[in-house]
């Protein structure tokens, strides 16, 4: 698969996906009772900060694989990270 499909792919799931969190989040969950409704600012922060740490792990592990192998594949999938 061709970088820009894989790139066009991944917009296209986000322009899809995120009107539909922001949707279940604010009319489908159910409000905290103890929080009220400054709870919900975790289901999307928290996603966001796991995906933040996978995305910095894999470009971690590819740069020093990079630097340990002086093979180019290992800095390109650092790059498209």
């Amino acid at each position: 698969m061709k970088r820009n499909t894989v790139c066009t792919t991944i917009f296209v799931l986000l322009v899809v996906m995120l009107p539909l969190d922001f949707f279940l989040i604010f009319k489908v969950a159910p409000t905290e009772r103890i929080m009220g409704i400054v709870q919900r600012i975790f289901y999307i922060h928290v996603s966001l900060a796991i995906s933040a740490y996978l995305a910095f792990t894999a470009v971690f592990v590819a740069s020093i694989l990079f630097l340990l192998r002086r093979n180019l594949f290992w800095d390109s999938v650092a790059w498209r990270c």
